[in-house]
């Protein structure tokens, strides 16, 4: 039998921590300029890193947003944010 997962929005490792300690199984973030809610994320690459990291250790799950069309200006910033976050994993 499948276990429903409890998906919540992480905004900052504040909340990060808040959606973990409050029972959920994953958290979703993004970074300022490469997300729809960039106004409500607040983590900068080394947070969301430390973050994510921070998450694996406790057994929890972390989706990272980047759900924006990048304009042809930004293109290069995005692919180079994509290569950095298949580091952080």
């Amino acid at each position: 039998m499948l276990k429903p997962e409890l998906i919540l929005p992480g905004g900052s490792p504040e909340k990060m921590d808040f959606a973990y300690m409050y029972g959920g199984d994953t958290v979703y973030m993004g970074i300022t300029g490469f997300s729809m809610r960039s106004r409500i994320n607040d983590f900068s690459p080394e947070q969301l890193e430390a973050s994510v990291k921070k998450a694996h250790e406790m057994g929890k799950k972390v989706y990272v947003t980047t759900n924006i069309f990048p304009h042809n200006s930004k293109i290069e910033a995005f692919r180079r944010h994509i290569k950095w976050l298949s580091k952080v994993k």
